[in-house]
């Protein structure tokens, strides 16, 4: 198995360009639904990832997104809510 892992980095210190290349491939196959990269949330779209009413991938595709962007915007939200929380918490005591 060592031997494996050592072909593998001495081939991408060999050909980086060839490596970056196939790495882009396989990354944008999961982003091919992504028109609004870069661009801000609506509300709309914000509620709907915090529903999870239906699977991220299928949300991808609704909302024009990437599914790592929706996981990334709900762990954001959730983090959000809970540092809220947690400021109302200490208010009351």
């Amino acid at each position: 198995m060592s031997n494996n892992y050592q072909y593998n980095k001495t081939w991408r210190k060999k050909y980086p360009l060839t490596w970056k290349e196939q790495k882009m491939r396989y990354y944008d196959q999961f982003n091919k639904c992504a028109d609004n990269k870069g661009q801000q949330w609506t509300i709309q779209d914000t509620e709907l990832v915090m529903k999870k009413v239906v699977s991220d991938r299928i949300l991808a595709h609704i909302i024009k997104r990437s599914v790592r962007a929706i996981q990334i915007q709900r762990t954001k939200q959730i983090q959000k809510i809970k540092c809220l929380n947690k400021g109302n918490n200490n208010v009351g005591i």
